[in-house]
């Protein structure tokens, strides 16, 4: 898989979960429709998505697999040592790519969160930058700038109004996450913060591997695209 096609993941992940995002931070949880005991995996942008269904809807899911994922919210986090990118550098050869903090490219995507201490806003006309959480196609990884206690304060915050469900249930969950050695599109530390994220907010069954021996390309050799499994 190539760097671009992974650049492209990135930025169609970011698409989709804008409307979680949007969602979560004023209206209540709609049902997901699950019953329980579903568990719900994922492959690049489907990993994003997994983490984000596992923690929203964790009444009803026992647990995610998590190929080469990024933390609950922290696409729409702004961190102090965050930069900001101009809205306006979206258009053109980039008007599919939707970041937080700009919606001239989807009307749905949120704002950059600074509903904790330790966030902060991001200016009129600017966003966050694409692929922030973990770096992809040469794009500058910032992921050392997020403070995974921080996520987990947004998480329980957005429990607390009823937007999720309340992430007390995620301690009886268990949590498989895993990253190739030659990810170039993952950080190793992106990975990580989705595992710590998961423990902090209670769970004691979280189980990483970063295999470093075995080459893998951005998530399997044999898994080429993004994905998103749901087991019922």
């Amino acid at each position: 898989m190539t760097l671009r096609r992974c650049k492209l993941r990135v930025a169609g992940t970011k698409l989709f979960l804008s409307l979680l995002m949007a969602q979560s931070a004023m209206n209540p949880l709609p049902s997901a429709g699950a019953s329980a005991g579903t568990s719900v995996s994922g492959i690049s942008s489907g990993a994003d998505f997994a983490v984000y269904f596992s923690i929203a809807h964790s009444a009803s899911v026992r647990g995610a697999g998590v190929f080469a994922g990024n933390a609950y919210r922290c696409y729409s986090t702004r961190f102090p040592a965050d930069p900001v990118v101009p809205c306006a550098s979206l258009l053109g050869s980039k008007a599919n790519y939707s970041i937080a903090g700009c919606d001239n490219v989807d009307p749905h995507q949120g704002m950059c969160d600074d509903s904790q201490p330790g966030t902060l806003p991001c200016p009129k006309d600017y966003g966050l930058p694409l692929s922030k959480c973990q770096g992809c196609d040469g794009l500058r990884d910032f992921s050392a700038n997020v403070n995974v206690s921080t996520l987990a304060a947004i998480a329980r915050q957005h429990a607390a109004a009823g937007s999720i469900d309340d992430v007390a249930n995620i301690a009886a969950n268990k949590y498989y996450l895993y990253r190739g050695g030659a990810d170039a599109c993952y950080s190793p530390r992106s990975v990580r913060n989705a595992a710590d994220l998961y423990t902090q907010l209670g769970s004691g069954d979280v189980m990483m591997a970063m295999n470093a021996t075995v080459h893998k390309d951005h998530c399997c050799e044999f898994l080429k695209s993004s994905l998103l499994f749901i087991r019922t």
